[in-house]
């Protein structure tokens, strides 16, 4: 059975496809192109309704981009420093 070598910008495991469906989800459902041109209907009188959706998908994608940053930023090298010295040198890398 022949390899397939997919592009580097398909996702290459499973928990990058989550992330990457997610980012892609938010992307596309930004693009309310179903409400453009309405006002109707106001919620409360006075806020139209893509105001108040615009407000949750901003909030959705600022929890997912959390989720994101933390999972995958790379830690700060006096973190790293830390965990170093705290590891038993080895006397023969002398």
């Amino acid at each position: 059975m022949k390899k397939i070598h997919l592009p580097f910008w398909l996702p290459q495991t499973k928990r990058a496809l989550v992330w990457y469906v997610l980012f892609i989800l938010i992307f596309i459902l930004y693009h309310d192109f179903w409400s453009w041109g309405t006002y109707q209907p106001l919620i409360g009188g006075w806020l139209p309704a893509w105001f108040l959706y615009d407000i949750v998908l901003i909030i959705a994608y600022a929890v997912i981009a959390f989720f994101f940053t933390r999972k995958y930023w790379p830690k700060p090298p006096q973190d790293i420093e830390e965990k170093n010295r705290g590891q038993k040198s080895r006397p023969d890398l002398k």
